[in-house]
């Protein structure tokens, strides 16, 4: 019984710490001239918000946590990174239409007032959490950008 509990641990520990390159969404090379902050000079503050709330989902440049790379911990961020650049790429923004623009950023605006943005499990946030007054300052600075219409 020894030899078999030892054997599983042994399993597990060996794939917990193998390293799985290739496995997570990869970082892109993208032009910053299509990048959605350097587009729309937003303020400092939401600037940092989205970085820090939006970009690792919802752009080409994900900051992976380390456990990410280690099996099976790196499934937590495969999905909601393919999805999230999938809907919304922030670092392809000048490839949408003025109109499409408009559409992302107010659903954007509709799933953080419903809470459903961002997804608070998949890349914590330290220090940096969203406050209410911060999730409403972005809120409301990406519905003036879409009432803008760029």
């Amino acid at each position: 019984m020894k030899y078999a509990v030892g054997v599983l641990v042994l399993i597990f520990v060996l794939l917990t710490i193998s390293y799985r390159k290739g496995t997570l969404p990869p970082n892109m090379d993208v032009s910053l001239e299509d990048d959605f902050i350097q587009l729309t000079k937003p303020p400092e503050d939401v600037a940092n918000l989205l970085q820090s709330q939006c970009y690792n989902c919802h752009s080409a440049k994900a900051k992976y946590p380390k456990e990410a790379h280690f099996y099976p911990f790196h499934e937590k961020y495969v999905a909601p990174v393919k999805k999230g650049r999938k809907k919304l790429n922030f670092s392809k923004w000048s490839s949408y239409t003025p109109e499409m623009q408009k559409v992302l950023l107010l659903i954007a605006v509709e799933q953080m007032e419903n809470h459903a943005m961002p997804i608070k499990d998949v890349f914590p946030q330290g220090d940096d959490t969203l406050t209410q007054n911060k999730e409403k300052l972005l809120i409301q600075w990406l519905a003036q950008e879409a009432e803008a219409g760029m």
